[in-house]
């Protein structure tokens, strides 16, 4: 076993850390503090998790003194805020974390490595805090994912199944990971019940479900589905200059990194250290 007891959760109720609360609930094992701000408190996810078991904490993230006091006795601190809390909250946590002793922070870095082009804001976000934690000497995991096929196969990334058109940037001949949420949520929990502190602290974990092309996402749709896509391919440069006019462009931002070929989980994979967790293919959601 860890020897994790309790973690805490930022951004308990989004596309990220709903599923992920759901599973470290499941588990039974650890006791959850749900971070909120404080005009949350009440909402419906929130409270559904405190009727199974959840310690829920209405914080201000800016207040760092606030957030210490609500860190006390916590293992981990898993941050899946929105790129919003990326680059506001997510330092303030960090250095409260460290002020209350806790012992592994896991970024809300789940997707793409941040190897982006310097002017898009999210990516210059997690490059600060990867140099915040340093200066701090805190222990972080990063989890590196691919794309989240059921939230990226959508129109505003260019995929409209319905209307049977897609647009790919680039030549969509670049290799993707995907791992679907419910699989990289059913990861996390299985590694902080199993693995070992002193095997996470200040390791990248990158995980993958699927590893295929754009093009061949479209070959699998069509013979999934015994129908043809209206592909159009674009120049990447499109994205460049969306990124240039709004480096908070974040869906420019992240298609970009997949058309250049950097949507892809480092290796060597960390997929075994959750044996037999056997994460779906990418088939399983076109």
């Amino acid at each position: 076993m860890s020897g994790i007891k309790v973690i805490a959760v930022a951004g308990a109720t989004g596309y990220v850390g709903s599923p992920v609360v759901d599973e470290l609930l499941k588990a039974g094992t650890f006791e959850i503090r749900i971070l909120t701000r404080k005009s949350g408190v009440d909402g419906s996810a929130v409270q559904a998790f405190k009727s199974r078991g959840a310690l829920v904490h209405g914080v201000s993230y800016e207040d760092e003194a606030e957030l210490e006091e609500v860190l006390k006795d916590v293992d981990v601190v898993l941050s899946a805020l929105n790129a919003g809390g990326i680059t506001g909250a997510q330092p303030n946590l960090l250095r409260a974390s460290k002020k209350a002793g806790v012992k592994l922070f896991i970024p809300s870095e789940f997707g793409d490595p941040f190897e982006g082009e310097e002017e898009a804001e999210v990516f210059k976000a997690k490059r600060d805090f990867h140099k915040l934690a340093k200066e701090l000497e805190m222990p972080i995991a990063v989890i590196l994912t691919g794309l989240f096929p059921d939230y990226c196969l959508v129109p505003l990334m260019g995929w409209n199944f319905e209307a049977k058109a897609v647009d790919i940037w680039g030549t969509g001949d670049e290799k993707i990971t995907w791992t679907a949420m419910p699989d990289i949520a059913r990861y996390l929990a299985y590694v902080l019940g199993h693995v070992p502190l002193t095997g996470l602290q200040d390791q990248v974990l990158g995980i993958q479900g699927d590893l295929k092309t754009a093009n061949e996402v479209v070959a699998l749709w069509e013979d999934k589905h015994k129908a043809k896509l209206q592909v159009t391919y674009k120049p990447i440069q499109e994205l460049h200059d969306r990124v240039a006019a709004n480096p908070g462009d974040v869906l420019a931002a992240v298609m970009r990194e997949t058309a250049s070929g950097r949507s892809r989980a480092p290796e060597p994979l960390s997929n075994d250290l959750y044996p037999g967790w056997n994460p779906k293919p990418i088939t399983s959601v076109l």
